[in-house]
């Protein structure tokens, strides 16, 4: 397993890895990688501490994030955030940092994925989401995250892959195969 940073590196220079799961898209990827048809999409949820907010922190639409102290997971990408131009005052270097940032009042709210959280669910494992002491809910008016494989664009290899995978894919969502995975580990459709 390779840091985020490093695995995105390794696949655009193509000469290890030539391709890369789960990242979403960004201008600043767009120039660097083929991308894969999207195959699911997260949506944008936010957790606050019951220490910190004890009548819960209720947002009407993703502006409300402006005038809070807002931390995430370093590398997690937030459509909502970057079109409103809102960069994250803390990134941390794991779920479980920003519920610590959270509990200690270092940040007012922290953002993720309600989909990684039932897929956590699902398998068994506990989410850090799941502390008594966190409220949670769906922000309001947010984008969804749209996830997609990114192919190197450094010599033929990537181009093909990027090809023949998204035929399969295409394929896979014609055929409901694709639905059918995503309800498996999701629940979603």
């Amino acid at each position: 397993l390779l840091p985020w940073k490093r695995c995105l590196e390794e696949v655009r220079h193509g000469k290890r890895f030539a391709l890369l799961l789960n990242a979403a898209r960004t201008p600043q990827r767009e120039s660097a990688y083929w991308f894969s048809p999207a195959y699911y999409d997260t949506h944008t949820h936010y957790i606050w501490s019951r220490r910190q907010y004890p009548a819960g922190l209720v947002l009407h639409s993703p502006e409300g994030l402006r005038s809070l102290r807002v931390g995430n997971v370093a590398g997690y990408v937030s459509p909502t955030l970057t079109a409103m131009g809102i960069e994250p005052s803390s990134q941390a270097s794991s779920q479980a940092n920003v519920v610590q940032m959270l509990h200690r009042d270092r940040i007012d709210t922290g953002l993720g994925a309600e989909e990684v959280r039932r897929a956590h669910a699902a398998s068994g494992q506990t989410s850090l989401w799941d502390d008594p002491e966190l409220g949670r809910a769906q922000l309001p008016g947010a984008l969804p995250t749209r996830f997609h494989m990114l192919f190197t664009r450094q010599g033929p290899q990537g181009a093909l892959l990027h090809r023949l995978v998204s035929e399969e894919m295409e394929r896979m969502l014609r055929s409901g195969e694709l639905q059918r995975m995503r309800a498996l580990y999701t629940g979603a459709q």
